[in-house]
């Protein structure tokens, strides 16, 4: 998918980040007044009589900004996104959890959701603004997985939030919209170098790269290792005394396989990794997946070669190499492309910090409406009940 689109949804998550960075009053005097009149406030909406969550019809336009308007099914989309991803991580009770002063979860992440609802909204008149359209071929390919979505909806989750086609659509727009805004706006923003060379050399999976080149980035091996262990049943270090009887029941060991004895089988016989000890040690891996010393040998021998002991906290380890598995010609390009995205993710990393500036610059040529019934009737503790 195109560039702009995979920007879209970061775009909607940099507004967390600029929720609730006004900046504070220091008169201490004047802050007091701001909380007293913000206590009123607040009394004032918990004798407001407010409806039940999902009462509304789901075409009430919760958001205007300018000509762009925004219905509670569009915002339902935002909301059931959120609530499943939060869901997924904390479990369906997190909502209710006090975080701040008194406030909710829940609470806290509507007030989020009310400025990312806000920002997609001003984008999209800001688009409007600048002339900014997609093409049919950019629609096609921004609406490409709608039916396959709403085929994996129960259709009492469809029913409550008003899920259809054009709602989706609108939605997938809406996010391709703001960012081909965010492209426009930053297409000649000069990013600095030594930023982005600081920010993309520091990345754990860069840093891979460089280290083995894009030639060898996808290389596996395939190798048996025998592994003494220095960790006790609770799985925390033995005494030294033991370490020590381990470290020489591993020299032993090594002796038997450097003299030529069955590899697989002295795995059987004596390995302490119930993972491999029924295939004779044998693993197959590339770069990443197993403990830096362990790698680090495994790729350094020949094919048939023996190392010597090999020191991890798991234990002392013996390694065989049995087979060297080189990269495609088709991953070494995936390396290639793999080091352009990742140099790629940090150079948008600092255009959305300078966008953000620019943000809220532009907000200011825009008057946001909310109707607050229509966002109250927003809810993300609610849950749909199961068929």
């Amino acid at each position: 998918m195109k560039k702009w689109m995979s920007l879209a949804l970061v775009l909607v998550l940099a507004v967390s980040i600029l929720a609730g960075c006004g900046k504070k009053e220091e008169n201490g005097a004047k802050e007091e007044s701001k909380q007293e009149n913000q206590a009123e406030k607040d009394k004032d909406k918990q004798d407001a009589k407010t409806p039940e969550p999902g009462k509304l019809p789901n075409d009430k336009v919760v958001l205007t900004v300018g000509d762009y308007q925004m219905t509670k099914a569009e915002a339902n989309v935002y909301v059931y996104t959120t609530k499943m991803n939060v869901e997924r991580l904390g479990g369906a009770t997190i909502w209710v959890n006090e975080v701040q002063e008194g406030k909710t979860f829940e609470a806290l992440q509507l007030e989020r959701l009310k400025d990312t609802l806000a920002y997609v909204a001003i984008l999209n008149e800001e688009a409007k603004k600048r002339n900014i359209t997609l093409t049919e071929e950019e629609k096609t390919e921004a609406f490409a997985d709608i039916d396959a979505i709403l085929e994996s909806l129960p259709q009492k989750i469809k029913d409550y939030y008003g899920f259809n086609r054009e709602i989706f659509e609108r939605f997938l727009q809406s996010q391709a919209l703001g960012g081909k805004v965010f492209q426009d706006e930053m297409k000649d923003y000069p990013v600095d170098q030594a930023k982005l060379k600081e920010k993309y050399e520091a990345d754990s999976t860069y840093q891979k790269l460089e280290a083995s080149g894009d030639e060898h980035y996808y290389d596996r091996v395939r190798a048996r290792h025998i592994l003494i262990s220095t960790l006790d049943s609770d799985r925390k270090p033995l005494p030294e005394e033991q370490k020590a009887e381990a470290k020489k029941k591993a020299e032993e060991i090594l002796a038997k396989a450097k003299a030529g004895e069955d590899f697989a089988e002295l795995a059987k016989t004596y390995t302490d990794d119930p993972g491999s000890k029924e295939n004779g040690g044998e693993y197959t891996f590339g770069r990443g997946e197993m403990v830096k010393e362990f790698e680090d040998t495994a790729f350094a021998l020949k094919p048939g070669e023996i190392s010597g002991l090999v020191e991890t906290t798991f234990g002392y380890h013996i390694i065989k190499l049995e087979e060297e598995m080189a990269s495609t010609p088709e991953q070494v390009e995936q390396a290639k492309e793999l080091r352009k995205q990742i140099i790629s993710q940090y150079e948008d990393e600092l255009k959305m910090e300078e966008f953000q500036k620019k943000y809220e610059e532009m907000k200011k040529n825009y008057n946001v409406e909310f109707d607050e019934e229509a966002f109250a009737d927003l809810s993300l503790s609610y849950t749909v009940p199961a068929e």
